[in-house]
């Protein structure tokens, strides 16, 4: 009997001692599995980190390369639903939209976009923004008046609103549960906007591709999209038979027989010359290029984005001048 009890009692004991290893294993496992997934991530964010760069560096390559033309034109539609917004592509540039397969998960995307193709909110009218607003966002006039003066206010130096009502400076900004006061200096950021009466997530987000915080004021004329011609006032039809003009014989955006308009001096003859447009279309398009359009552009944006098993791991925006100097950068 006691030798039965000393053998159950072993097997017992070896059970238990089975039972506590596995688990050993299974937590060191886990850890183990936790480990390597960190030092994956941490590879993968380095990699992201140094692809950024290179994208920054040889895209400011090639618009250095690409200043001594001062052309810009709309590029091919690769990709553009990654992008979300129309690429620009350089006289001697063949491809604005470039993609790198790096080991069998991670690919990479960058692009170039022309900045000034936007509506500069730091030098927009009240008029002009009115215009944006009921375009992109699809408000009424006063919504989008109202929006359009707070913008105003807040950038300007006085302390009177633009309108009588519905526009915002230092008191209605004092009174919110967290107060604070009109900046009343010019917008360092888009994402101040937030900050301003009647914008919210939803309106931010319809319009943060058609404005921006660089730029002299002038839009370019060769990459801004229909929208922006909306917002200057011209109507659907003057609008459509511009972008047709504009897209060349083939009717197709970022083609090579795309009409590109390489000085400002040249806009306006071009299109008295092309037959294209009658009268009642010529005279405000043409008093819309001079007072809204440019032909050139010194400020681009690059975006770099790293995907991996085709999801988005990282992405980095930078901003550019013609000169090649990083004015802004954010990754994420």
């Amino acid at each position: 009997m006691l030798l039965e009890h000393k053998k159950g009692s072993i097997l017992i004991l070896s059970i238990w001692t089975i039972f506590f290893l596995s688990t050993l294993s299974i937590i060191l496992g886990y850890n183990i599995r936790g480990k390597l997934h960190l030092i994956k991530h941490i590879e993968q964010l380095n990699t992201s980190f140094y692809l950024h760069q290179l994208a920054i560096k040889k895209s400011i390559a090639e618009i250095l390369k690409s200043k001594k033309d001062s052309c810009a034109f709309l590029g091919n539609k690769n990709d553009i639903n990654l992008f979300g917004e129309n690429e620009i592509n350089f006289c001697d540039v063949p491809n604005a939209i470039h993609k790198a397969q790096i080991y069998n998960n991670l690919k990479h995307y960058y692009g170039i976009f022309d900045e000034e193709r936007k509506i500069n909110i730091n030098i927009a009218s009240q008029d002009l923004l009115t215009r944006l607003f009921q375009t992109v966002l699809g408000v009424d006039k006063i919504e989008a008046q109202e929006l359009a003066a707070s913008i105003i206010d807040w950038r300007d130096t006085d302390s009177f609103l633009s309108i009588p009502f519905g526009s915002a400076e230092d008191n209605y900004y004092r009174a919110l549960l967290h107060p604070y006061e009109a900046k009343d200096a010019p917008f360092e950021v888009l994402e101040e906007l937030l900050l301003v009466k009647g914008m919210n997530i939803d309106y931010f987000e319809k319009i943060k591709r058609f404005v921006t915080i660089y730029g002299d004021g002038k839009i370019n004329i060769n990459t801004a999209p229909r929208e922006i011609f909306l917002a200057v006032g011209l109507n659907e039809r003057t609008v459509a038979k511009f972008l047709s003009f504009r897209n060349g014989r083939d009717g197709i955006e970022g083609t090579s027989d795309d009409i590109v308009f390489s000085r400002y001096e040249d806009i306006i003859l071009i299109l008295k010359n092309s037959g294209v447009f009658n009268d009642n279309e010529l005279v405000p398009l043409t008093a819309a290029v001079e007072q809204y359009f440019k032909a050139n552009s010194e400020f681009f944006l690059v975006k770099s984005y790293v995907l991996v098993q085709d999801k988005m791991s990282s992405s980095a925006y930078f901003i550019v001048n013609l000169d090649g100097k990083i004015l802004y950068q954010r990754q994420v």
